[in-house]
């Protein structure tokens, strides 16, 4: 386990109702995973009896920033975006959609910026990038990650070929803002084609949705 872990089990008061939340999975193949079929029934007692009495009090627009999933924004600050391949695919963990710049625009050419903005400054280690699979039209091939902490002035930390999957940068600091720019495709076709691009946070993992697993209990490894 890792000791800097935020709560995977808490509870408040939110209006009129309290909350009970717990982000391990307890719910899935209990007839295997007999500890977290116990860790449910024991929270489903205890939120049932008189002892469900939580002290915290949250207001609605705190639970709402609580469970923010992303804390970034991921913008295309240069370059085109085919209606059809948006930029939201980016991030939506499903490396089988990809973004894709417009070939049917003329003007679509090298280089490509994609920033990520984040909701306030974090410590960024890098960048988990997944190419375009199945179909290598549009693969980066250069490629160039700067930072920023304005969005106005940049310091390049990483230049490369060919990204692999975990892109990490050296010295990682607190920043605002970081830039994916792909300068050039490996074919040397004007396109360009991404399925996953995230930041990787400081503690290694790559969206708060990361924070907390345990391997073994909540995530597909073998008990």
């Amino acid at each position: 386990m890792r000791n800097d872990l935020p709560a995977i089990l808490w509870e408040t008061k939110i209006g009129k109702g309290s909350l009970f939340v717990c982000s391990l999975d307890i719910e899935s193949d209990p007839d295997k995973r007999i500890v977290a079929a116990q860790l449910k029934s024991s929270i489903l007692d205890y939120v049932g009896s008189d002892d469900f009495d939580p002290d915290l009090v949250l207001q609605p627009s705190q639970l709402t920033e609580l469970f923010q999933s992303q804390p970034y924004q991921i913008e295309l600050a240069a370059g085109t975006t085919h209606p059809n391949y948006p930029i939201t695919h980016l991030d939506d963990g499903d490396a089988k959609t990809i973004w894709h710049s417009d070939w049917r625009d003329a003007s679509s050419q090298h280089p490509y910026h994609l920033v990520i903005k984040m909701l306030q400054p974090m410590t960024v280690s890098g960048l988990e990038f997944r190419g375009r699979s199945g179909n290598l039209n549009g693969n980066v091939d250069r490629y160039q990650i700067s930072t920023s902490v304005d969005g106005e002035n940049w310091t390049v930390v990483k230049q490369g070929r060919k990204p692999s999957s975990s892109i990490l940068i050296d010295n990682p600091a607190s920043v605002s803002y970081v830039r994916f720019e792909a300068l050039s495709e490996i074919k040397q076709q004007k396109h360009c084609a991404i399925a996953e691009l995230k930041p990787i946070f400081d503690s290694g993992a790559t969206s708060v949705d990361e924070l907390g697993l345990i391997e073994g209990f909540n995530t597909d490894a073998k008990e």
